[in-house]
């Protein structure tokens, strides 16, 4: 759980967001948002664009992009660590998740997010499996 400390009543991010992508000089890290560590366990991320590969890649605000990541198209051969959620706000304290993708821990500490849809809220809640708990 983060330890960032508060800057004018908000909470600092954890993580940046970024979306990834080949070129010819290698990987480019283009940075499209934030993610913020929960008290649950699970990470709420705040995007500005949308990555193209519905891929997001947060690494920990204190390490800068770059460097290698697998950019392959293959879903490890493993249970994710988290489940990636749109959270629809409704009238009341009523609340709709839907499951939109899955999230894996690296080891490097990084955690990779494959979407099978991009929300358009600019907001992506990544929660502890049940059966992780």
């Amino acid at each position: 759980m983060s330890d960032n400390a508060k800057a004018n009543g908000k909470k600092k991010p954890d993580y940046a967001a970024y979306s990834l992508h080949t070129t010819s000089e290698g990987t480019a890290w283009s940075r499209i948002g934030v993610g913020f560590t929960n008290k649950t366990g699970g990470v709420s991320i705040l995007y500005d664009a949308i990555p193209k590969d519905q891929r997001i890649h947060l690494r920990e605000l204190d390490r800068k992009a770059g460097g290698a990541a697998n950019l392959s198209d293959g879903i490890p051969a493993r249970k994710p660590d988290f489940e990636a959620c749109n959270v629809r706000e409704s009238s009341g304290d009523k609340s709709f998740w839907d499951r939109i993708g899955s999230a894996y821990s690296q080891e490097d500490g990084d955690i990779v997010v494959l979407c099978e849809v991009i929300p358009l809220s600019g907001k992506i809640v990544l929660s502890v499996p049940k059966d992780n708990k």
